[in-house]
């Protein structure tokens, strides 16, 4: 009896692990996310940075789907690493989609226990495209 209980604590020490770990090496965190569509035609923004030779560079990848779940799965095919919004900072909507029920809409973002609640909403007239572009690059100065 008493080996199978030293085997047993000699075991649960192999089990535990961490498993919900995430390495930031395979995610973009996605600080910006821009919204327009209706309620089933959803249409999603995400912008993160990139720094590379000591500047920065912005980029935009769009998702589309019936739910903003789906739009972030969607952008997800067309990049390389998995978009995190877990940092969100900003979420900008449309004007036709701010007259939705926009708690129904980002309940699943909000729904996730690692998601910031400080999220701010801003909302444009127009459409969305011509908000999340940035052509310029800027310099990055690291300081010790």
């Amino acid at each position: 009896m008493k080996k199978i209980a030293l085997i047993s604590i000699a075991c649960s020490f192999l089990l535990a692990g961490c498993w919900d770990e995430r390495l930031y090496k395979e995610l973009t965190i996605v600080p910006l996310l821009g919204v327009e569509g209706e309620p089933g035609k959803w249409t999603g923004y995400y912008t993160f940075t990139a720094v590379s030779d000591g500047s920065i560079s912005y980029s935009t990848v769009e998702g589309s789907g019936i739910s903003i779940r789906e739009t972030r799965l969607d952008a997800n095919r067309k990049t390389s690493e998995t978009l995190n919004v877990t940092q969100l900072q900003v979420i900008l909507l449309a004007g036709e989609t701010a007259k939705s029920d926009i708690r129904k809409t980002f309940d699943v973002l909000f729904r996730t226990p690692t998601s910031t609640v400080s999220v701010r909403f801003a909302f444009v007239e127009g459409e969305m495209a011509p908000y999340m572009e940035k052509k310029e690059e800027e310099s990055v100065e690291l300081h010790d």
